[in-house]
């Protein structure tokens, strides 16, 4: 470290300035003096703090660990992890170019992984077939979503599980910054026994599911009239849409939204419009619903593609789906409700 340097005139000191050797090419200056006593180009004087080092996204990390684990540490090794991280993101800019240049907005694939490692101890390499399961109820998982400071790459997949209150700020914050570009499947799912209320991810669900191609899946949400056409106006190019546990609570008929989707999929499961109970109480919250898709153009009969309804322990007989699709034109739709061993219909 350089030696504190005190500059006096008149009655003033001047006590924020480092008296230093020159130690990079970059403080050296030939021309430079503060005094008509100091050689040119030898030493000058610099504000404190002028040449530290840019803080890495591993620097950070490491940093948040020691504060949570109270580790008092080793100098040494502590100086040693850092710079062999700063080492890492080095080569992963010489690495992964080719990425950088495909994804010019997102980090690559190498670099995702190193952070999930870093930060979940778990190995994986990730591509664009990848499937990436962020389980929230394990602190590693919420520490890996905030340690991300730049979009991710494209993957297959992604599934987001245990979403509470807890970790609410940092979730909408992935989900508006950091969810990649493009993907197939997207599930989000609250914390089982519990019922979260979707409106509180509304804005940042939106961001994220219009970049979804495929699926979508929602779990453990109560879901009202609002939440539902904001979910809607969102997705683009959806062909299966699933509902898992979930409070349906639709008295009234949603405001038709203006989304592109048409689905070929519909998934009902465990679903009821009350915490208790399901639609053999409520039956018209289920014929709102197909009334809102139907309307809205995102469930259409179709003779060049078949449609299918899948409907499990919602309390509805097969009779009473079907008079309910009859009525909004939805005769050819393909009725399931049986369900294998393995979850999968029948």
């Amino acid at each position: 470290m350089g030696q504190s340097l005190t500059l006096c005139s008149g009655d003033r000191e001047d006590k924020n300035l480092e008296f230093r050797p020159i130690s990079t090419s970059a403080d050296y200056d030939p021309t430079f003096s503060n005094s008509p006593t100091q050689p040119k180009g030898q030493r000058r004087i610099m504000p404190k703090d002028s040449s530290a080092k840019k803080e890495t996204v591993f620097d950070r990390l490491w940093k948040h660990k020691e504060k949570k684990e109270n580790l008092s540490g080793d100098e040494f090794e502590e100086n040693k992890l850092v710079s062999e991280n700063d080492n890492i993101l080095k080569a992963d800019d010489l690495e992964d170019s080719d990425d950088q240049a495909l994804f010019p907005h997102s980090i690559s694939y190498t670099h995702l992984s190193k952070i999930f490692k870093f930060t979940t101890s778990e190995a994986k390499t990730f591509n664009e077939s990848s499937s990436l399961i962020i389980d929230l109820h394990r602190s590693s998982n919420s520490e890996f979503i905030t340690s991300l400071d730049t979009r991710m790459p494209e993957l297959y997949e992604i599934k987001i599980l245990g979403v509470s209150d807890a970790i609410k700020q940092d979730l909408k914050k992935f989900l508006r910054e950091y969810f990649p570009q493009k993907i197939k499947k997207f599930e989000l799912s609250a914390k089982e026994g519990s019922i979260s209320d979707l409106s509180e991810y509304s804005q940042e669900l939106c961001r994220a599911t219009k970049r979804v191609e495929d699926e979508i899946s929602i779990s453990h949400f109560e879901i009202s009239n609002s939440s539902l056409s904001t979910l809607f106006s969102s997705m683009k190019d959806i062909s299966k849409i699933s509902f898992i546990s979930c409070l349906l609570s639709l008295p009234s008929l949603p405001f038709l939204s203006s989304g592109s989707v048409n689905l070929n999929t519909l998934c009902l499961e465990n679903c009821s419009s009350k915490n208790t109970g399901d639609w053999s109480e409520n039956p018209s919250h289920f014929e709102t619903l197909v009334q809102f898709l139907t309307e809205g153009g995102h469930f259409k009969s179709s003779h060049d593609e078949e449609r299918k309804i899948q409907i499990h322990n919602c309390g509805l007989t097969t009779e009473e789906i079907k008079q309910v699709l009859l009525k909004y034109g939805l005769s050819n739709v393909k009725i399931m409700t049986e369900v294998d061993f393995f979850g999968n219909y029948e």
